[in-house]
């Protein structure tokens, strides 16, 4: 029997034991892992004071925030109070200007007032005058004018400009170096240039005259037409070719955009251009009429 149990017994330690080490294999990794992790908290540590970090850079940017809000209404309402100044402003230039017009005057100051600020607006051309001493041409002008408003700049021995400040005293001195026969030279003045645009669309069997017609029956008001021409080329004039195109020639009273609302005639929708340099050197007019002084 001793035999048999020592055999029993050898056979059975080593189960035994290895259910042992499977059991230590086993417990080894669980307290591993019950284990608590130090990074961890490291981690969250650090978590914790970056949002700190953000929510003080937010509050901050909400700070800023308010108190741009707050510049922005000051300058909302500093605006609106330099607006109503402005408006304050206008309001008593408006109200000077009502008692200027309402003052009992006559319908030539009216008149005079009116040519007044028109020559501000544009002032006349320098006028240039050859072979003439300065102090005839003083002489000249205050018997014709009758003024002394007007300045005199000499340039050479042969040559000085005179300045008028009025229009109506620049005419009468080119009226008076006409008479005199006086060599000069000007300017055409603003208030004198005509206004000249190229009407395009309409059939070139149409004559100037049905056009002038047809444009005066439609009485737009503040719409003055000098002269219709038709638009010639150096090749349309070798193949003595009609253009249908026309060049409308209208005052300086006028108003452009009274011409430019025109859109149809004789039932043809039509369209205005404007003249270029090399178109208006070749307009029959200007090409075919001699230069006055006042071109030259």
């Amino acid at each position: 029997m001793s035999t048999i149990e020592n055999e029993e017994k050898h056979q059975t330690s080593p189960v035994s034991t290895n259910r042992k080490l499977s059991i230590k294999k086993i417990v080894k990794p669980n307290l591993q892992v019950a284990r608590p992790n130090r990074n961890k908290r490291k981690s969250t540590k650090n978590i914790s004071e970056s949002e700190a970090e953000e929510s003080d850079i937010i509050t901050d940017l909400l700070k800023q925030i308010e108190e741009l809000k707050k510049e922005i209404e000051q300058l909302k309402k500093s605006s609106k109070e330099s607006k109503k100044d402005e408006q304050k402003i206008e309001n008593d230039n408006n109200e000077m200007d009502i008692v200027v017009i309402q003052s009992p005057s006559t319908s030539q100051q009216k008149e005079d007032q009116e040519d007044w600020v028109t020559i501000r607006e544009a002032r006349p051309p320098p006028i240039n005058v050859f072979d003439q001493q300065v102090k005839d041409t003083i002489q000249v002008l205050r018997k014709g004018t009758k003024t002394n408003d007007f300045q005199i700049k000499r340039m050479s021995d042969h040559l000085h400009v005179v300045k008028m400040n009025d229009y109506n005293d620049y005419k009468k001195t080119i009226e008076l170096l006409k008479e005199t026969n006086t060599q000069y030279f000007t300017y055409t003045p603003k208030q004198d240039k005509t206004l000249q645009l190229l009407l395009k669309g309409l059939d070139n069997t149409y004559e100037p005259k049905e056009i002038m017609e047809m444009i005066n029956n439609l009485e737009i008001p503040n719409l003055s037409i000098k002269n219709i021409t038709r638009f010639e080329t150096p090749k349309s004039i070798e193949l003595q070719r009609k253009l249908p195109i026309y060049m409308i020639q209208i005052n300086p009273d006028s108003n452009e955009g009274a011409l430019r609302s025109i859109k149809a005639l004789d039932n043809q929708l039509i369209y205005w251009e404007g003249l270029r340099k090399k178109e208006n050197a070749r307009t029959p007019e200007l090409y075919d009429r001699p230069l006055s002084h006042e071109q030259r």
